[in-house]
């Protein structure tokens, strides 16, 4: 019968994955297997695009020269003719582009530039790679001129329209590039490092990106559950019968936290709001789920899926609607009073504040982790929605926004503190 193989293939892995743990933890000692330096230091966006810039820079404190340039020109750009002396590139991060926008990485040679936006959580702002081309082709002028997009899935269509984006890419100068492809750059580049501190930051990196952007887990694991499936020609079937009730297991725990979540909410006297599209595993970007915490309150603590089927979570505070005008000073209140309790966060237009870091306050025996952030690849999220952590800490959340947003009409002039006295 399916269901007694599958039973049995699952104890096999379980066992064997809970020996390789076993193993683990007698070695951790001497080998530290689950140790990341970059668990403890800042590793948003921001803080990987300063480490990539730094191994494309010549000039960077490696002390490897172009070399790493070099490889990067070869295997992810693919012309490296096309972008002449890289020994005299100059590379800077944060490069101001069209007013505010600004690049995450630059480099300028001498017959052309080429731009970088790294995304590897985060969601795109409105026209924000739009307008990054038109500052690229601008600065370029006669010369050659290339943005790369870093990310794992396709820009979204507000950042820049379907044409657009086909148009660049049929003149070469748009390049989506995945983090499976940095990844092989970074391996290549740790091979021909010759100091072993560039060589064991380099891999330190790749361990960092494949656990929480490309979501790969551990491959001593993976390995052991790949010699169990292929043992057996009926572990192998069992295994795709388990893939396929995978799917409704999901589906059916989803089901379940909607309507835990609908109630936990109901019963603190909030009132839940779920987009409609919220009902399985397939649904599409920017779905999402929040709390508002007064009926007449025009924003509200929100979570949303920015990519789809369930991957890119992050969290913050939402107008309710596209009615609700963004007010500068508002949103500056709103924006420091959650920095000071949840630390930095992102604005936009529809956000005052928002982070990407959803392990932070959701899971926060793991809070340098970052398993919440996408659910597609992550048992982490279904686990603690089977055993109902998930909603309890979203409303201990809750409490504590609520808490703190009451006091963030300070600083406001009177007409607008008596407006956002309740501010969700």
């Amino acid at each position: 019968m399916p269901h007694i193989q599958a039973q049995q293939l699952l104890t096999e892995v379980s066992f064997k994955v809970a020996t390789l743990h076993d193993a683990k933890k007698r070695v951790s000692s001497q080998l530290a297997p689950d140790f990341q330096i970059f668990g403890f230091l800042r590793n948003d966006e921001m803080g990987i695009s300063a480490c990539l810039a730094n191994l494309l820079d010549p000039q960077g404190n490696h002390g490897q020269g172009a070399i790493f340039l070099n490889l990067f020109l070869h295997q992810v750009v693919g012309t490296p003719t096309r972008f002449m002396a890289p020994e005299d590139c100059t590379v800077s991060t944060e490069k101001q582009a069209n007013g505010q926008r600004r690049l995450d990485i630059h480099l300028a040679f001498q017959n052309g530039v080429i731009g970088i936006e790294n995304k590897p959580w985060a969601l795109d702002q409105k026209d924000q790679l739009e307008d990054y081309a038109n500052y690229l082709r601008g600065q370029a002028g006669e010369r050659q001129w290339l943005l790369l997009y870093f990310s794992n899935q396709p820009p979204s269509m507000g950042s820049i329209g379907p044409q657009r984006l086909a148009s660049l890419q049929s003149t070469d100068n748009y390049i989506q590039v995945s983090f499976s492809q940095i990844t092989d750059w970074l391996d290549a580049c740790a091979g021909k490092a010759k100091a072993l501190t560039v060589r064991v930051f380099i891999e330190q990196l790749v361990k960092f990106i494949n656990a929480e952007i490309n979501g790969i887990v551990d491959m001593s694991e993976s390995k052991e559950i790949e010699s169990s499936l292929l043992s057996d020609s009926k572990n192998l079937q069992a295994a795709f019968h388990v893939a396929n009730a995978l799917e409704q297991v999901k589906g059916d725990l989803l089901s379940e936290f909607i309507n835990d979540f609908k109630s936990k909410v109901q019963a603190e006297g909030w009132i839940p709001v779920c987009n409609d599209k919220l009902i399985n595993t397939t649904a599409s970007a920017y779905t999402g789920f929040g709390i508002k915490f007064a009926a007449d309150d025009d924003k509200l603590l929100y979570f949303e899926f920015n990519k789809p089927k369930l991957n890119g979570f992050f969290w913050g505070i939402r107008r309710s609607t596209g009615n609700v005008n963004k007010d500068t000073q508002v949103w500056q209140v709103l924006n420091d009073a959650m920095a000071r309790k949840f630390g930095e966060g992102k604005q936009s237009t529809w956000w005052p504040w928002y982070s990407d870091y959803p392990n932070q306050v959701l899971d926060r025996q793991h809070r340098t982790e970052r398993g919440m952030i996408h659910w597609q690849i992550s048992g982490k999220p279904w686990l603690m929605i089977q055993s109902g952590g998930l909603v309890s800490n979203i409303i201990s959340l809750g409490r504590e926004v609520q808490n703190l947003l009451q006091g963030a009409s300070i600083g406001l002039s009177p007409d607008k503190a008596l407006s956002y006295s309740h501010l969700a």
